[in-house]
């Protein structure tokens, strides 16, 4: 019998990702990456009780902006040799332009570790074509506490002291996003202006992102009544002609 196993971090992907498969076996390697620690403290405070782990990879390889070039990969090889042959990994839809997050990824990982431990080792993606603020949708509409998604760990750069998430990091900002979209308070969430940071940061990029991403972002920001909308539309003035935005009237 095959043996699953979710890679899970104690964030907000992987929390709704176990339940979303009915509460799989879990594992967490901490990769010694500056939050990790963040990471164990909500992992201590959340249901899953992963099997953890520890190795100096990301300590070695981390870069400045917390990227981890050959994390996943990494981490699918560690669940692979722990005896397990399909390994739930989450990169949801509108960000998987990364190279270790792409469908090819999750084709190719999956022959190479077949190719490695000599048997069929499966690397699948639990959220292919839900994107992160639908995910919550589905998370709360299960019935599931909003509470737990508060917890759950998501800021690349914690400040040094302090529960609170930066609120100055993409990392921030998609969970702000993905939160607020589904009216899930996020007072007192953020070291920082999220709300403002998003404005200044994200504004200019809303082009290059999927229009699921613009219309979640739009939304939150018109249900806070942004006076500074005549900007935000601007820089994707035919955006929500794209695709089906439903939702826009």
């Amino acid at each position: 019998m095959s043996k699953d196993v979710l890679l899970y971090s104690g964030g907000m992907d992987s929390l709704i990702a176990w339940y979303y498969l009915q509460e799989p076996s879990t594992m967490y390697v901490d990769l010694g990456h500056k939050y990790a620690h963040k990471e164990k403290q909500a992992i201590n405070l959340l249901p899953p009780s992963p099997v953890t782990f520890e190795s100096n990879y990301g300590k070695a390889f981390e870069e400045d902006d917390a990227h981890i070039a050959g994390r996943n990969f990494y981490l699918a090889m560690y669940a692979a040799a722990c005896g397990n042959d399909v390994i739930w990994l989450v990169t949801q839809a509108g960000e998987q332009n990364v190279p270790d997050r792409t469908p090819e990824f999750y084709e190719k990982s999956s022959q190479a570790l077949t190719l490695i431990f000599g048997r069929v080792v499966e690397l699948r993606n639990v959220f292919p074509v839900l994107h992160k603020h639908e995910m919550v949708r589905w998370y709360l509409g299960s019935g599931h506490p909003d509470v737990y998604l508060r917890v759950a760990w998501s800021c690349y750069n914690p400040p040094d002291n302090g529960a609170l998430e930066c609120g100055a990091c993409g990392a921030c900002f998609r969970k702000y996003i993905a939160l607020e979209y589904s009216d899930v308070d996020t007072t007192g969430l953020f070291a920082h202006d999220i709300h403002q940071w998003g404005l200044v940061n994200y504004v200019s990029r809303l082009n290059e992102y999927p229009w699921q991403r613009v219309e979640a972002i739009v939304k939150v920001y018109l249900k806070h009544s942004e006076r500074n909308l005549g900007k935000l539309f601007s820089f994707a003035p035919m955006r929500f002609g794209v695709g089906n935005p439903q939702g826009w009237e």
